[in-house]
C-alpha cells in the first residue's frame, strides 16, 4: 500500500530534490489548470457576496428582469440607481476575485505541500530511496 501511495503522489521524481523546491514545482503545475479557479469563482461568488451586501452580474440581471415585470418606469435595480449598480458589480467582482483567488492559491499551496510530504513519508517503500 505505501508503494501505491508513493507512486500516486509522484513517485521517485517527487522524492528527489529539496522539499520547498518540489512544493513550488507542484504548485506551478497545479496553476496550469486555471479553469478550476474560474469554476470556483462562478460557484462561490454569490455565497461570498451575500455576506457583505455585494451584487454579482447574475443577480443584477435577475433584478433588472424583476423590475421590467412591474410595468413601471425603470430607474434602477431595487434601491440602487444604474450607476450604483455598475459600481457595486465592479467592486463585488474585484473583491470576489481577491477572496476566491486567495483561497484558491492557499489551497493549492497547502495541497502541494501535503502531496510532497506524503510522498516523502512513503519513500521508504521505493527502490529510488537508496
Amino acid at each position: 500500500m505505501p508503494k501505491k501511495i508513493f507512486e500516486f503522489t509522484g513517485g521517485c521524481s517527487e522524492s528527489n530534490g529539496s522539499f520547498f523546491g518540489k512544493v513550488i514545482e507542484n504548485f506551478v503545475q497545479v496553476e496550469k489548470f486555471s479553469i478550476i479557479k474560474t469554476l470556483l469563482s462562478l460557484s462561490f461568488s454569490g455565497a461570498i457576496t451575500e455576506t457583505y451586501g455585494g451584487l454579482t452580474i447574475g443577480r443584477a440581471l435577475i433584478g433588472l428582469y424583476r423590475e421590467t415585470r412591474t410595468g413601471l418606469q425603470i430607474t434602477g435595480i431595487g434601491y440602487r440607481s444604474f450607476t450604483q449598480v455598475l459600481g457595486t458589480v465592479a467592486g463585488t467582482t474585484a473583491i470576489d476575485g481577491v477572496l476566491i483567488g486567495g483561497m484558491y492559491y492557499a489551497g493549492a499551496l497547502f495541497g502541494s505541500a501535503l502531496r510532497v510530504s506524503i510522498n516523502r513519508l512513503a519513500k521508504s517503500s521505493c527502490e529510488c530511496s537508496q
